[in-house]
């Protein structure tokens, strides 16, 4: 009886480890992304193997990053067995340095296999009617945008032409959104890693919608939390909101580099709450050039050099589950 209770304790300890809260599997990929765009390859490829544990689904771009880490410590059979779950053009695979020394047949094989990917996939999105419908929102957003910007330079000083012209934009704003809200009541928050096609999908609504995302916080966390949201598009639409709405403070300084009246402290603990790089501003796309480095944030080199204490510091914070409070950045 007592060695059936250990036995059944060691399962459900097992079956923890991976959970559906990809907050600590993003704060690890930061750290194995600012290890890995510094060529410490070795540390990146362990920091990677070690996200991938806590969740049951990776993301596609880290899966491609972990491959090109392995590669470079000589990890060719763990590399190549990764690249054939992802999708990888025949340019990433050969022309952005790295891979070298993949033997012609295996290079052969895999883009073999990557085209057939690409064309199911091409498939599977052109019957897709989500893509249909957010292909057919972002081009009513795009063209009604467009439009505003024509009326602004061309009629710099008809203010009544140009407030028509931003009627119309609000307009397709409130008609978009309340389609967003009918997909969310049916198949939840769309995107990330149950939407590997285009795990971005939801990144013009968020930007469009800079009042719904401030207003809808928990949302947003939540699909954070579930891998449907990637943290960078929410911190990027969160402080595009505050500026629209008059702030001069930004949360997480990843829609602007100029910042005021927070330091880095608070930027760095709350960008860990939310699982977003503090050492890049931008989204990393694959694939990229070997060499070549991501947008830093204004606080890279800040937080670089005191890389030791600012993770023992965020430990202790979200520990003591510590509040980050600036400057009117609570809402908006």
């Amino acid at each position: 009886m007592k060695n059936a209770f250990i036995i059944l304790f060691l399962a459900v300890v097992l079956t923890s480890c991976k959970t559906n809260n990809y907050l600590k599997y993003h704060r690890i990929v930061n750290e194995a992304e600012y290890s890995y765009f510094n060529e410490d390859y070795q540390t990146a490829s362990e920091l990677f193997e070690k996200a991938f544990k806590k969740v049951p689904i990776p993301f596609e771009v880290d899966i491609h990053f972990y491959s090109k880490a392995l590669w470079e410590i000589g990890e060719y059979e763990k590399s190549i067995s990764l690249l054939d779950t992802i999708g990888l053009s025949e340019i990433a695979l050969t022309k952005m340095g790295f891979y070298k020394g993949m033997d012609s047949l295996t290079q052969q094989k895999l883009i073999q296999t990557n085209n057939e990917r690409t064309v199911r996939i091409k498939q599977e999105l052109s019957e897709n009617p989500i893509c249909a419908i957010f292909d057919s929102l972002d081009k009513r957003d795009q063209e009604a945008r467009l439009h505003w910007q024509e009326i602004a330079e061309n009629y710099p000083n008809d203010s009544i032409k140009k407030n028509l012209a931003w009627a119309a934009v609000d307009q397709v704003d409130s008609l978009n959104l309340l389609v967003v809200d009918s997909l969310f009541e049916i198949h939840g928050f769309i995107g990330g890693v149950y939407f590997p096609y285009d795990p971005l999908i939801m990144h013009l609504t968020m930007t469009h919608q800079v009042d719904w995302v401030g207003a809808n916080k928990r949302l947003f966390i939540r699909a954070i939390k579930q891998g449907r949201l990637t943290p960078v598009v929410y911190a990027s639409a969160f402080d595009k909101g505050l500026l629209c709405n008059g702030d001069t403070v930004v949360c997480y300084g990843q829609y602007t580099d100029k910042l005021s009246g927070v330091s880095e402290v608070e930027v760095y603990i709350a960008s860990s709450k939310i699982g977003v790089s503090p050492y890049f501003e931008e989204y990393v796309h694959f694939p990229n050039t070997k060499g070549r480095q991501p947008k830093k944030h204004v606080y890279y080199e800040y937080y670089a050099a005191q890389k030791d204490r600012f993770n023992c510091f965020r430990r202790v914070a979200l520990f003591l589950n510590k509040k980050v409070v600036t400057k009117n950045s609570a809402s908006f």
